[in-house]
């Protein structure tokens, strides 16, 4: 069942209950090790601490943060207040208002560098796992398309606007979105060899967009002013998923007043991650912070790790009196 805003804050109100979340979705470690001593640390209650609790070594009473290793380590946030921004963020409820109100965030700062955090989250994962897409028998719509940049930068100077290439697979429900240096032809087939398998049909808006598609590929041309109809399908092939997609996407760039040069590759990739897990936002955010702070591949061996143990009572001997 995918998680909402209500089960969330009940699940997350107490801090006890907020630490046991977070260490079931692996999102803290259930266990610290002492770097110095290697021995397993003991979790403490500390009043003082935001967390109200704190890791502490047996042998040489370190104190280590709960948070430590996670992507919480570097914030002074409540632990369920950055659940509910990322909660917020997931579902794309991450207006300043509204962050404002539900997080009692005032900072803009703060704002603006946990939503800097949780997209490079977006480029993590598809850094791990690159996006390809078609294949024998898909059809992949591919488009060009032209964005336009904030209007004035800080010198007041207008930008250039900029290309970006996109390909969509309807059956597979995936696709991409790349920011082009140019319109080439050459440029354009090597973002078609990189994400999108030989063996596909690609479908295009205009035949003069490329010189020529390489080997593996078939293609299909499709005027906008001309009724183009699929023969094996019936459907009207003007009418494409792929246009929504593009549409969507060029209506967030206006509704954010265009993008700054260095956040353009940023933002395609936040809304391609937002398509690819657009049913379950959330949990999938949830699932992929855990899989990047893997706090079972940082710990060390069990072998190198010792337990403190309690000292035996031994029972005290009997004394016997002879009568």
């Amino acid at each position: 069942m995918s998680t909402n805003l209500t089960s969330l804050t009940k699940d997350t109100h107490l801090i006890e209950d907020c630490l046991e979340y977070c260490k079931k979705k692996k999102l803290l470690s259930e266990k610290q090790i002492c770097l110095k001593c290697r021995f397993q640390c003991d979790l403490v209650s500390e009043p003082e601490n935001t967390d109200r609790y704190i890791w502490r070594c047996p042998i040489c009473h370190a104190h280590i943060s709960v948070r430590n290793g996670s992507i919480f380590e570097r914030s002074k946030l409540e632990l369920s207040t950055i659940l509910r921004f990322i909660y917020l963020w997931a579902y794309d409820m991450a207006s300043y208002k509204n962050i404002r109100r539900e997080c009692n965030i005032s900072s803009p700062y703060v704002i603006a560098e946990w939503t800097a955090s949780i997209r490079t989250l977006c480029n993590e994962y598809f850094f791990r796992n690159p996006c390809q897409i078609g294949g024998p028998e898909h059809t992949v719509e591919i488009d060009e398309s032209l964005y336009t940049r904030r209007q004035n930068n800080a010198d007041g100077c207008a930008e250039e606007p900029f290309w970006v290439f996109g390909g969509y697979d309807p059956a597979e429900k995936d696709g991409f979105l790349i920011a082009l240096p140019d319109q080439e032809s050459n440029t354009m087939m090597l973002m078609i060899k990189k994400y999108i398998l030989p063996g596909t049909t690609i479908l295009l808006d205009s035949q003069d967009a490329f010189d020529r598609l390489g080997e593996g590929y078939e293609y299909l041309t499709v005027e906008h002013f001309i009724k183009f109809v699929n023969p094996d399908s019936k459907s009207n092939i003007n009418q494409r998923p792929g246009q929504r997609i593009w549409r969507e996407a060029k209506s967030r760039n206006k509704n954010e007043c265009g993008l700054k040069n260095s956040l353009v590759d940023t933002y395609l990739t936040e809304f391609m991650w937002r398509q690819k897990f657009r049913d379950d936002t959330f949990d999938a955010l949830i699932n992929q912070i855990a899989c990047i702070y893997n706090f079972e591949q940082l710990a060390p061996p069990d072998s190198l790790v010792f337990v403190k143990q309690e000292p035996q009572k031994t029972e005290e001997p009997y004394n016997l009196v002879s009568s």
